[in-house]
């Protein structure tokens, strides 16, 4: 069985900002547009299948400009495409790069395992055995507390599941469409924070 790969803010085919509102609230990005956004995740996000440019800058810009502006964009926007194509990006998207290159995969990634544990912790922590029942039928004081312990867990439980759903930006994928990969939940685990 392979094992899922997994992205940090993961394009699809909506708007980033509509797929993570997360990243609706960040100044760097609420200027951009829809594409430009999409190339700044793919120029600079950790766990971008081009963050690291293996075939040179050039090729890595190409890949970006690609997979975000499409291939038209050459003859859409000659002019723009080659200063681009020369890493001469406006200043709004260096800005959104440097801001996309600050989010820590590793750190996201254990937040969305921890937040996963607590969920689970809590919801264990409602279930009783025979042992528990029989005593809180003796016991008032011991009813009382399961009461109490019970309201807070629902007064928390919605803030806990919309953690959950977001989850912190980071999502498994077998791969992207054209076949790319991205690091695992384990090699983000294990990669050195820069």
């Amino acid at each position: 069985m392979a094992e899922d790969k997994m992205y940090m803010f993961r394009p699809t085919s909506r708007d980033l900002r509509i797929e993570y509102p997360e990243l609706a609230n960040i100044n760097e990005f609420s200027e951009l547009k829809t594409k430009e956004l999409k190339f700044v995740w793919f120029y600079a996000n950790r766990t971008s299948p081009y963050y690291t440019a293996k075939g040179g800058d050039r090729n890595k810009i190409l890949g970006c400009i690609r997979n975000s502006f499409g291939n038209s964009y050459k003859e859409d926007d000659p002019a723009e495409y080659s200063k681009y194509l020369r890493g001469n990006f406006p200043p709004k998207i260096r800005e959104a790069i440097e801001r996309m290159e600050r989010f820590n995969p590793t750190a996201r990634a254990r937040a969305k395992i921890a937040i996963e544990t607590v969920f689970s912790n809590l919801e264990q922590s409602m279930f009783m055995d025979e042992e528990m029942e029989a005593k809180m039928k003796e016991d008032i004081e011991l009813r009382k507390k399961y009461v109490e312990l019970s309201i807070k867990i629902a007064d928390n439980m919605q803030n806990v599941v919309a953690q959950m759903e977001e989850g912190f930006g980071i999502r498994a994928s077998g791969s992207f469409d054209r076949g790319d990969k991205g690091p695992t939940i384990m090699d983000m685990l294990h990669m050195e924070d820069e």
